[in-house]
């Protein structure tokens, strides 16, 4: 796969990496854009493609995987929407650009037809639907491209990922004899059974890094199964042990999981804001205060003073607030210029 990169620092790559287009269908785009320019929306899309080369199956593959976005006016989900017992717009579409180029051939074997007689069918209309959800539109570019183009469905879970996981799937095996914490999307999930007929469970994490393989046995399958599904986001904790009768042969062996979204909430016991002396003024301290009285909660609050030049660091216990680690107060104190903060259990 050939990749590139654009003027505005974007990254490109050919349509063919999209699995379903075909290359005779991408030859065929390719040519008629360089002859003709680029496509106004998908009405002059199918207007000037074979539509026998482009087929319906090469539209769906190229809406879901987001390389009609940039026709305005539309979102992914309207080309493939259909309301009860009617045609997606796609459909539609295709049906259109077929009567276009047959009205067009018509006129032209006609020796009278001008330009301003010949009245072509109307266009059909957008479909009004919601849009995919973030990890519809992710989860179709994953299936189609292998991976995701838009952004990664852990974006959502960075201040999980960043304040309670000690490691990743790539570096896990790094911490030997010690107690780990990493979090990802479970993306594959099997049951298999023992010689003896009991229950395990091998599954697979991915996170930004990479994925690893993982196996469940015992207690510790039957305390979570519950949450081993596919496409679940889960948080894991467990050690880095050798594996039986395997000298130097290291595995992490899980011990808990836990639902990602629910981490935080159970977990953040302390929000600790990192400030720097000397940005400090009336101004700064006004802005941490408004920040952190918006958002009460259960959550204690520590504030470390900052000297780079002194080498001095004064901790304080705020004890006249508590505070909702909630994301809108995190982005809010992430804005302030010169702090810092983190979770702490």
């Amino acid at each position: 796969m050939i990749f590139d990169v654009n003027q505005a620092h974007q990254i490109r790559f050919g349509l063919g990496a999209i699995k379903g287009t075909g290359e005779a269908a991408v030859k065929h785009i390719i040519a008629e854009r360089e002859q003709g320019g680029i496509f106004q929306d998908i009405f002059s899309f199918v207007e000037r493609v074979d539509l026998k080369t482009v087929n319906k199956k090469t539209l769906e593959c190229l809406a879901m995987a987001g390389a009609l976005d940039s026709f305005q006016g539309y979102h992914r989900r309207q080309y493939l929407f259909a309301a009860a017992s009617e045609q997606t717009l796609l459909e539609k579409a295709i049906q259109y650009g077929n009567q276009v180029k047959q009205e067009k051939a018509t006129a032209q074997q006609s020796l009278f037809a001008t330009d301003t007689e010949i009245q072509y069918r109307q266009r059909p209309p957008i479909p009004d639907c919601e849009p995919y959800g973030t990890l519809e539109k992710l989860h179709m570019e994953k299936e189609l491209v292998g991976f995701y183009i838009s952004g990664h469905p852990l974006d959502q879970f960075k201040i999980e990922l960043a304040n309670f996981c000690n490691c990743h799937t790539q570096n896990v095996l790094r911490h030997k004899r010690k107690e780990v914490q990493l979090g990802g999307i479970l993306t594959a999930y099997t049951v298999r059974h023992s010689k003896q007929g009991k229950p395990f469970a091998l599954f697979t994490l991915e996170d930004y890094e990479g994925t690893l393989d993982l196996a469940m046995f015992g207690e510790d399958f039957l305390r979570n199964q519950h949450i081993l599904q596919k496409g679940t986001f889960i948080y894991v904790v467990g050690t880095v042990s050798e594996r039986y009768n395997q000298k130097d042969v290291w595995e992490f062996r899980p011990q808990k999981i836990s639902f990602l979204n629910e981490v935080r909430e159970k977990m953040s016991k302390r929000l600790l804001l990192k400030l720097p002396i000397e940005k400090i003024d009336v101004d700064f301290a006004e802005k941490v205060e408004k920040a952190i009285i918006s958002y009460p909660g259960q959550c204690s609050l520590s504030i470390t003073m900052v000297d780079q030049e002194e080498a001095i660091v004064v901790e304080l216990l705020a004890r006249s607030y508590r505070v909702n680690p909630a994301d809108e107060l995190l982005n809010t104190l992430s804005q302030i210029t010169g702090l810092t903060y983190r979770l702490c259990s």
